[in-house]
């Protein structure tokens, strides 16, 4: 599957839940990161497709993205957070903790609480499904228009 046909969520919303799209949208609205590296955490029991829903996950493969440079970090060992009848909010915690390092959390799915706590971390929560690969070069160009984007917004007021 490739970047341009994956499933994602953009927004959260019940309509984007059901579409497709083409684009990697931000869930939540923060600033792109500004570091030359990115730590990315993406949710992958198998270190090839992002597919684990961000509580339930038992890995996580960390990555450092520099311009077109990855580099595979380590994977990471989860404790799930949700369980059939909810999330422990303890091990909630623990799971932030445990990606606490990232700036960019990629998960197939996650839940309004994990996605708080993260935000709340400055962690900013992509969901996509794709292969690894592609996934991180969506997240390029998804930074890539976010930076031109405010650029644009800087220049209009600066002027």
């Amino acid at each position: 599957m490739s970047s341009a046909t994956s499933p994602y969520i953009g927004t959260g919303s019940p309509q984007a839940e059901s579409r497709q799209d083409s684009t990697l949208q931000p869930r939540q609205c923060a600033e792109s990161p500004r570091t030359s590296t990115l730590r990315v955490a993406i949710g992958s029991a198998d270190g090839k497709f992002v597919h684990e829903h961000f509580g339930r996950a038992t890995r996580f493969q960390i990555f450092d993205l520099n311009g077109d440079v990855l580099r595979f970090v380590e994977t990471r060992l989860a404790e799930p957070a949700c369980q059939r009848d909810g999330h422990d909010d303890r091990q909630l915690e623990r799971v932030v903790d445990l990606v606490s390092d990232a700036n960019v959390v990629l998960v197939a799915a996650i839940g309004p609480a994990a996605e708080a706590a993260l935000f709340a971390r400055g962690i900013r929560a992509y969901v996509i499904q794709d292969f690894i690969p592609d996934a991180l070069r969506a997240l390029q160009k998804a930074i890539l228009w976010a930076d031109l984007r405010a650029n644009q917004q800087f220049q209009r007021t600066h002027q």
